[in-house]
């Protein structure tokens, strides 16, 4: 089958944000806040959006993150603090950033998984929710805060008002699997978007099918500099727009089903297809020029003040020669 670009071309802004103010969950780790609460106070410092921030540290719930509703979760060294996680507190949340109508994703810092000493705890199941293969026994290591950003996601909205390097000045601590650097089997879903020289340090994004996770080894808000409070607030507004990996400025190019469109790809015997309907086909003819393939994309764009999503959609004439 051959592929002729027909001239039609449907498209429609489906939502747009220029500012918003995002929710950010704290949830039970090691409880140092402050520099958390010194970027709400100097958000417009880094970025167009406010922060809503607040700490909940008691048992992780389904009912409970409903009630706060927040855009992003944080988990910040629980180990290192002797805290534990259950899981059936990993399955709430999971549960609740799998939810279509809440939760855009989950940060998460330094000693998730583990930390010294043999009475800390040990959650490695935790690795999941940041998209990591099961079954990893993760051990500790100490860092120096690099992190190389790799060119191929500089342009990346995570890094923006860095160039090349990221250097933290919190605390030089996290988890490795298993004793060696990471590896693509152990990353599994998840993608490294900057390390140190050999990575073991990381920083890594996550999209999942619901919700975007971001682990970074350090914990970039103990004791941290400006340059960890901008790229916490660059974490926490990557998830909540779910900026894409490469270059923003180019799109998100995933398929999608807007309102009114039988599937995202739709086969009509004429060029009729509408912005809001394009309806299943009745019949379709073969061998001529009267197939046409509406194709519907989801596009996530930078703009100057922010980001928008657009449903666009085009059209084909096919022939089956």
């Amino acid at each position: 089958m051959r592929y002729f670009i027909a001239a039609a071309l449907l498209a429609t802004w489906i939502a747009s944000a220029s500012a918003d103010t995002i929710k950010v969950l704290q949830l039970k780790g090691f409880p140092d806040y402050t520099l958390y609460y010194n970027i709400v106070a100097h958000a417009a410092n880094y970025g167009p959006d406010a922060i809503s921030y607040s700490v909940y540290t008691g048992d992780v719930t389904l009912a409970t993150l409903n009630s706060y509703s927040p855009d992003v979760l944080v988990i910040s060294d629980p180990s290192g603090y002797f805290v534990s996680y259950t899981t059936d507190e990993r399955d709430a949340i999971i549960s609740y950033l799998s939810q279509t109508d809440r939760g855009r994703g989950i940060l998460g810092e330094s000693y998730v998984f583990n930390s010294n000493g043999a009475t800390r705890p040990r959650m490695f199941f935790m690795g999941p929710i940041f998209g990591f293969r099961d079954g990893i026994n993760y051990t500790n290591m100490y860092f120096d805060g690099i992190f190389n950003i790799l060119p191929e996601f500089a342009s990346f909205e995570l890094f923006n008002g860095f160039t090349n390097q990221y250097m933290s000045s919190g605390f030089f601590a996290g988890n490795i699997p298993d004793g060696h650097g990471w590896n693509a089997t152990d990353l599994n879903q998840a993608v490294i978007v900057a390390a140190n020289h050999d990575s073991t340090e990381i920083m890594s994004v996550y999209d999942g099918p619901s919700y975007r996770a971001i682990y970074v080894s350090v914990w970039m808000g103990y004791e941290g500099s400006t340059a960890d409070e901008r790229m916490i607030y660059n974490c926490w507004r990557t998830i909540y727009y779910g900026f894409p990996l490469g270059d923003s400025s180019v799109g998100d190019l995933r398929v999608t089903q807007p309102p009114g469109w039988a599937a995202p790809l739709v086969p009509r015997r004429a060029p009729d297809a509408l912005v809001s309907s394009v309806p299943p086909p009745d019949t379709l003819l073969g061998d001529s020029l009267a197939t046409f393939l509406n194709l519907a994309r989801s596009i996530h764009e930078r703009t100057s003040s922010g980001s928008r999503v657009r449903s666009e959609g085009s059209g084909w004439c096919a022939r089956d020669d």
